[in-house]
C-alpha cells in the first residue's frame, strides 16, 4: 500500500508541466520549447524554473519557506503547526508500534506469557499489525501534508504573477450569425 502511494505521489508530481499565463507569448514559448527540450524528457525541471517553481522547491527543503518567498508570512506558523503535528503523531504511532512489536517478540522469545492483558501472541500480532497499519497512515500523512503545502506555495506564488487589469469584462450581446444570445468575455 505504501508503495502504491509511493509511485501516485511521484505520478502527480511529474505532472506538474502546466504553464500560467505569459506576459510575452513569443519570447516564452519559444523558451518554454527549447528548455523541455535540453535533456529534460518529462520536464520535471523547468517546473522549479520561475518564480513559482522556486517557491515549491523551497516549500520541499525547509516547510514554510515557500511562504515567506512569497511575503505571506501569517501562513508560516500554519505550515509549520501542520507539519509538527504530522510529525507528532508519526512519532507517537512509531512508538506504539514498536512497543507492541517489541511485547510481540518477547511473547514469541517465551521471556513472558502475557502483554498487556492479552496472553497469545495472535492477540499481540493483531494489535501490532493495527499499529503498524496506523504508522504506514501517519508517513503518509505527513507525505501528504508536506505536499500541500509545497503545492499551495507554488499555487499562491501564480497567483500574485497572475495580471489581472482592469480591461477585463464580460458582455452580453447579440450574435449576428445565430439566434440568441452570446457572452462575450473581453480582456
Amino acid at each position: 500500500m505504501l508503495r502504491t502511494f509511493s509511485i501516485t505521489v511521484i505520478l502527480v508530481i511529474l505532472s506538474f508541466t502546466s504553464q500560467a499565463q505569459f506576459s510575452d507569448s513569443t519570447t516564452n514559448a519559444s523558451n518554454t520549447k527549447t528548455s523541455n527540450t535540453k535533456g529534460d524528457p518529462f520536464a520535471l525541471l523547468s517546473l522549479f524554473k520561475g518564480n513559482p517553481g522556486r517557491a515549491a522547491l523551497y516549500s520541499g527543503v525547509i516547510p514554510g519557506a515557500g511562504q515567506f518567498y512569497n511575503k505571506k508570512y501569517w501562513k508560516i506558523p500554519i505550515v509549520l503547526a501542520a507539519e509538527g503535528a504530522a510529525i507528532n503523531f508519526l512519532v507517537q504511532r512509531s512508538r506504539s508500534f514498536r512497543y507492541w512489536n517489541q511485547g510481540l517478540a518477547d511473547m514469541a522469545s517465551g521471556s513472558i506469557t502475557e502483554f498487556e492483558g492479552r496472553d497469545s501472541p495472535e492477540q499481540v500480532k493483531e494489535v501490532r499489525d493495527s499499529r503498524m497499519q496506523l504508522r504506514d497512515y501517519a508517513i503518509m500523512g505527513l507525505v501528504a501534508v508536506h505536499i500541500f503545502q509545497m503545492a499551495e506555495a507554488f499555487v499562491n506564488r501564480h497567483l500574485i504573477e497572475f495580471d489581472v487589469s482592469d480591461d477585463l469584462s464580460l458582455s452580453i450581446r447579440q450574435n449576428p450569425n445565430m439566434v440568441g444570445l452570446t457572452l462575450g468575455l473581453e480582456f
